[in-house]
């Protein structure tokens, strides 16, 4: 793994439990030690989602497929939410803001790298190409709804429903982005990117409708 990688991953787990303690004000009962671990197991299990997806995107490893870590982030912490006594919709309430975070520090390290890259917007005589700043674009998108889902956290409606509306924000942010990255057909002639963005889409609006319902079933608003 490459140095550059790592150091993400550590300021990214540092960032995401500080997001945890600061969202304590709405969510009084966790203790310290227990959004410290999970901070630590949102990393392991984003970055555990983000190469496996990439193998099934390009039938190999060596990259990261960030789609990843948004499937495999809420099966994972249903086995979390157990061992750490956390109900399950509270916990994914407090992962929801620090996956977006973890989305715009991985950008930072796509600038660095040089991956993500914007379409040609033009090119000049001497041969040179300008690009659509996508890495910077996509960063500062995932930083918009870091502070949505902070803001929203103080909602009572919104209470056990951050992360589907996660998925379901960014999944349409990232289809409408992804037109303008430089991208290879996946499926059905669609990036992948496309592909994954209309799968978030549609697991977080299930989710929500599933959750609305059960609402409902219980007179509650």
């Amino acid at each position: 793994m490459k140095s550059e990688t790592i150091i993400a991953l550590c300021i990214g787990t540092m960032a995401m439990f500080g997001i945890m303690v600061y969202c304590r004000k709405w969510r009084r009962r966790f203790e310290i030690w227990k959004l410290a671990i999970s901070a630590i197991l949102l990393t392991v299990s984003g970055a555990l989602g983000a190469v496996l997806l990439y193998y099934v995107e390009n039938g190999k490893f060596g990259g990261i497929s960030f789609y990843g870590s948004l499937f495999v982030i809420p099966v994972l912490f249903l086995l979390v939410a157990l061992v750490l006594k956390i109900p399950y919709p509270d916990l994914m309430d407090l992962c929801a803001p620090c996956v977006s975070l973890m989305l715009a520090i991985n950008k930072v390290n796509c600038i660095w790298s040089g991956c993500c890259k914007g379409i040609v917007l033009m090119v000049h005589s001497d041969g040179s190409a300008v690009r659509f700043p996508s890495q910077i674009v996509e960063l500062l998108v995932a930083l918009a709804i870091t502070g949505l889902l902070l803001w929203l956290m103080s909602k009572v409606n919104y209470r056990k429903l951050l992360y589907p509306v996660f998925l379901v924000v960014y999944g349409v942010t990232r289809f409408g982005l992804n037109w303008l990255r430089e991208t290879s057909p996946f499926l059905f002639g669609l990036p992948a990117g496309h592909i994954w963005s209309i799968v978030s889409v549609l697991i977080g609006a299930i989710w929500i409708l599933i959750a609305v319902a059960v609402r409902k079933k219980h007179g509650k608003q």
